[in-house]
């Protein structure tokens, strides 16, 4: 339930973000097929996460079924969540924080909800891999 309200609270905000961020600007100056690639990444990102949060929020023992099904779905959350937060740390510019207190709460608030999400669904792949075996 957690990680469902979690993900839920990342579309809620993500929705937010071309208009926080200012991209239809930022995008103006980029190609059409970069744009569309932009995009659609985007909206990719809010669909893994808006499914993600369905799942955790309306069937979360369907992800502890010890099945081969539930270690799938709970390694592909952990892996999903994982590798956003390596991002966040290891590629994004992180000097945009140091622009206002919220691009550093912001910054802050993503860092410890991908962090819970990886390790909750981690540990959750953890227990569904013995059944799944």
């Amino acid at each position: 339930m957690l990680a469902g309200t979690a993900q839920a609270a990342l579309v809620g905000v993500g929705l937010g973000l071309p208009v926080i961020l200012g991209w239809p600007a930022e995008f103006r100056r980029l190609s059409l097929l970069t744009r569309q690639t932009c995009w659609a990444h985007f909206v990719y990102l809010l669909a893994g996460n808006a499914s993600l949060a369905v799942v955790a929020l309306f069937a979360p023992l369907a992800l502890l079924t010890g099945s081969a099904l539930a270690f799938a779905a709970t390694l592909f959350a952990a892996g999903f969540a994982s590798s956003r937060l390596l991002l966040q740390l290891f590629v994004f510019d992180r000097g945009l924080t140091r622009v206002n207190a919220w691009y550093k709460f912001g910054e802050i608030s993503l860092m410890l909800v991908y962090s819970a999400m990886a390790t909750g669904y981690g540990l959750a792949a953890w227990v569904n891999l013995r059944g799944a075996l």
